[in-house]
């Protein structure tokens, strides 16, 4: 009993030196500056949305119902992860409000969001729309904002506005500017807004002879009317921003005053 007694005190001994000696060890490898190899954590994946085209569409094959214009945005998600549009700025750089001249006879859209503007709405204001659009790593995705009027309007009436969406990224401060596009509402028409060549067939002469009951006075009224917003009309279409084919279409047969 008294051998196995010393042999596990000795024992015990030995381990107590190892042990003593590994941490030792340990600090002078530390002290010396030998790197302690150690992984380092991947770094988190991020969306990356970029803008690739904004357009104005009269009429959304996707969406028969929507009775509006309505600003087409397509986006493409270069990032790892999974991007979210939260919100969308709509800023309105020039609005222009006409009256009538005289009583009137690619990628699919995946959703679309309302966008109502009142009667008054002037330059320089911001409106807000609530959004939940989702692009998944490596994909592109379409969707629209339908524009429309926000309260109830006498039918010879039609507004142009120049708008610039701004939208946010994951609920990031910084936004992302999708470029600037232009409606018209409630669509875009000639007669009896604008004299234009074909559309109208020779507005006065139509009207001469439709309307026996209207006085020279009357007819010089009509003209300058239509002349002059026909002028107006040119004038904020020349300004910046896309367009439908249909608002492209009524800028290239006005015609100005002679």
């Amino acid at each position: 009993m008294k051998r196995k007694s010393w042999w596990n005190r000795r024992t015990a001994t030995m381990r107590a030196t190892i042990v003593a000696g590994c941490f030792a060890l340990i600090g002078t490898v530390g002290a010396i500056g030998v790197p302690v190899l150690t992984s380092k954590p991947a770094p988190p994946k991020s969306a990356d949305l970029t803008f690739v085209d904004i357009a104005v569409s009269e009429h959304l094959p996707d969406f028969p119902d929507l009775e509006h214009p309505a600003i087409v945005i397509t986006l493409l998600n270069r990032g790892e992860a999974r991007g979210i549009v939260t919100a969308a700025r709509v800023h309105i750089d020039e609005a222009l409000t006409l009256h009538a001249c005289h009583s009137a006879g690619a990628i699919a859209v995946s959703a679309v969001y309302g966008l109502a503007l009142p009667l008054d709405a002037a330059a320089g204001e911001d409106y807000f729309v609530k959004t939940s659009q989702e692009l998944g790593p490596d994909e592109a995705d379409s969707f629209a904002f339908g524009v429309q009027i926000a309260e109830e309007h006498p039918p010879p009436l039609m507004v142009f506005f120049r708008l610039t969406v701004f939208l946010t990224i994951n609920g990031k401060e910084e936004e992302l500017d999708t470029g600037t596009a232009i409606v018209v509402l409630p669509h875009a028409r000639n007669d009896p807004w604008f004299f234009a060549d074909d559309k109208t067939k020779g507005a006065l002469d139509d009207l001469e002879s439709n309307r026996s009951s209207w006085t020279p006075d009357d007819l010089t009224r009509v003209g300058n009317c239509l002349y002059s917003q026909s002028a107006t009309a040119e004038a904020f279409l020349s300004g910046a921003g896309v367009r439908s084919p249909e608002v492209e279409a009524l800028r290239s047969t006005l015609r100005l005053a002679p």
